[in-house]
């Protein structure tokens, strides 16, 4: 076995326990501290996961000798604060999406981490459990030919849940950040960053987007059809769609067991239409009606179902990933890469500004609230 890799958690909440459950399943993972602002939820997260030491202070955290790497799983607006903060003591760190409230936020982690030459990434879980990685490879083989639209949305119904952080601007509430950053994340992931960003958005009494829905253009042609929302129900199903056939990732396409590939050929026959109706018969020979017998027939698919199951929430494959990267030296993961998280960031912050919807003592380009 390697030499296990000590981790430090900042945040007890829901995230940060699915994340100690998936981590205990790794051979060669610790979870040696934990830090949360109040002391009574840290003793209860180091009783549920068997953590080594509870810390009072966060720079005690920081500073312990066998933790290698801290998670940063606190309410987004104090993402970059924390994560600057753990960088700059000399510690890696993975920090929970949105990696930042703002892509001038997300810069300053990304410039801490490469003065430091220290790993860094956005906790982006989507991007490493196995059926993503079956996925880039189908891509890879043209199995459905160039990608020409994305279609995916994310949402649940929070709206008997008002207090909830969702619904709370100052910690970075709203659907775009906690659930768009999944279908944004997975365009960027597979078109690239967009050349075009349009959004419309609907904005609830606490003054947070309840719901939105994105559309992206990018410099081939290519469009993506994205949505987020937290006052409805979402199929939470993604649709990729190629010059050859379309891949549907199962709900929930974030946490993938299962895709369906269907591939458009072309069939050697004209289709056959034995149930036609009398006034169909006699225009059979109608110039519309051949095409549509030549269309008809090209578009013969064959539908595979790919499954790739796991147990757990699926947090250890990003876990694994960041322990391989420490490993290895590397400052960042090639399958999330700063870059691409700062253009994310980009992204959510164009949409905002035409939505005029900034978070308190933000700037935003053309927007000061």
């Amino acid at each position: 076995m390697e030499t296990p890799i000590g981790w430090g958690f900042v945040g007890t909440g829901s995230v940060a326990c699915h994340f100690a459950e998936d981590l205990a399943t790794l051979p060669d993972a610790r979870l040696n501290g934990v830090f949360s602002r109040t002391e009574s939820s840290a003793q209860r997260f180091k009783a549920l996961f068997n953590v080594k030491n509870v810390y009072q202070d966060l720079d005690e955290l920081i500073a312990a000798a066998d933790v290698n790497v801290i998670y940063v799983a606190t309410p987004h607006s104090s993402h970059s604060e924390i994560a600057i903060r753990c960088l700059e003591g000399g510690k890696a760190v993975l920090c929970e999406k949105p990696f930042a409230i703002n892509a001038k936020e997300a810069r300053k982690v990304v410039a801490t981490a490469r003065s430091k030459s220290l790993f860094c990434m956005e906790g982006m879980w989507m991007r490493f459990v196995p059926l993503m990685g079956r996925l880039k490879s189908l891509l890879r083989q043209e199995v459905i030919g160039e990608i020409v639209t994305v279609f995916a949305h994310m949402g649940y119904p929070f709206e008997t849940e008002k207090d909830h952080r969702l619904f709370d601007r100052k910690l970075g509430g709203g659907s775009l950040l906690d659930f768009g950053i999944y279908p944004l994340s997975l365009s960027s992931m597979l078109q690239g960053g967009p050349t075009s960003i349009h959004g419309l958005k609907s904005i609830g009494s606490t003054g947070v987007d309840t719901h939105a829905s994105i559309i992206l253009g990018f410099e081939s042609g290519a469009t993506a059809l994205l949505g987020s929302s937290i006052d409805s129900a979402s199929p939470n199903e993604a649709v990729i769609m190629g010059t050859r056939g379309t891949i549907r990732i199962h709900a929930p396409f974030y946490r993938p067991h299962r895709m369906s590939v269907s591939s458009v050929v072309p069939s050697k026959t004209s289709v056959s239409y034995p149930q036609r109706s009398s006034m169909i018969k006699r225009i059979k020979q109608s110039k519309l009606a051949r095409r549509l017998d030549r269309a008809t027939g090209f578009l013969h698919s064959q539908e595979k179902i790919i499954t790739e199951s796991f147990q757990g929430h699926g947090y250890q494959f990003e876990a694994t990933e960041v322990m391989n990267c420490l490993r290895n030296g590397l400052k960042e993961s090639p399958i999330m890469p700063l870059d691409e998280s700062i253009s994310l960031m980009e992204t959510m912050d164009h949409l905002r500004s035409q939505w005029g919807l900034a978070y308190p003592g933000e700037e935003l380009p053309g927007l000061t609230r």
